[in-house]
């Protein structure tokens, strides 16, 4: 689709119970979790994300209490340059900056129809960028987590993931984190703290973690 610059979507994120407010973090499935809401490119990198809130939210309530929302709203110019867009399914209200698919109701037009198609063509690339994130970093499979207050830990967990994986594509040039090799996970945690490496090498699976 012309103009778009990004797709976003939220990814539910299971966790262990949490001690208070337990029922407030179910989602629709029934599963306790968080939510990870990601505008992605047409080249899958993460390119702003939103981490931590209840699984019981609805994604347009997430996304109202996002900064990006808030940003795009006070700022939309200067976000989105040349009248480009974010591309989002029906679960979002279609604004200004946000396009989301006409709701199906069994009258669509076949130019609608077509939109549709162009549209949800688009928007698949976060689902997969989802997918690949969670495959190749197993710990966002499922987060340890008994308390709220560890919520800190547990965005941190994801920002890394998230931002690890986008600095991976983009400067060392390759196609997936799942393509890792040891000298890259070093060069890697030659630009990060610590406390990142530690969570860099839990994230990862074994195999990925192998000789040159």
């Amino acid at each position: 689709m012309p103009r778009v610059i990004g797709a976003t979507d939220g990814s539910h994120i299971a966790i262990q119970a949490p001690t208070h407010r337990a029922d407030d973090y179910v989602n629709r499935k029934g599963v306790h979790s968080v939510i990870l809401q990601a505008v992605v490119d047409p080249n899958m990198l993460f390119i702003d994300i939103y981490a931590g809130e209840l699984g019981s939210l609805h994604d347009a309530r997430v996304l109202r209490k996002s900064p990006l929302f808030a940003k795009a709203q006070q700022q939309m110019g200067s976000l989105f340059h040349n009248a480009s867009v974010l591309v989002g399914d029906a679960a979002y209200p279609c604004l200004p900056w946000l396009v989301t698919p006409f709701r199906d109701n069994g009258h669509l037009s076949q130019q609608q129809k077509e939109f549709n198609h162009a549209h949800s063509t688009t928007r698949i690339v976060v689902e997969q960028s989802f997918g690949l994130l969670k495959g190749c970093f197993r710990k966002l499979q499922h987060l340890c987590m008994t308390d709220v207050d560890e919520m800190p830990r547990v965005i941190y967990w994801l920002v890394v993931c998230c931002t690890t994986s986008a600095y991976l594509m983009v400067l060392k040039h390759i196609t997936s984190p799942c393509q890792m090799t040891t000298a890259t996970v070093q060069k890697l945690e030659l630009h990060v703290t610590p406390l990142t490496v530690c969570v860099i090498r839990s994230c990862l699976p074994c195999t990925v973690l192998k000789g040159d």
